[in-house]
């Protein structure tokens, strides 16, 4: 049962934080002036919500915001 949870939350622990790389990373490129930059998650990630959002942030920054406030 132990081996089965720690074996469990290992998976589960990956998909919350594995995502923050990526994150950090585009983070990072976007400080830097790097608009072009897009984070693209594995499938069974968590965080998907926030990487749209940053991808969509990047494109308004880069001018390819298509219209709306800025």
């Amino acid at each position: 049962m132990g081996i089965n949870c720690l074996v469990m939350w290992i998976m589960y622990s990956h998909r919350i934080f594995g995502p923050t790389v990526p994150i950090r990373r585009h983070i990072g490129a976007l400080l830097s002036g790097d608009y072009q930059s897009r984070i693209t998650l594995r499938k069974r990630d968590e965080f998907k919500d926030i990487a749209m959002d940053l991808n969509r942030l990047a494109e308004k920054l880069g001018g390819g915001g298509g219209g709306g406030k800025a």
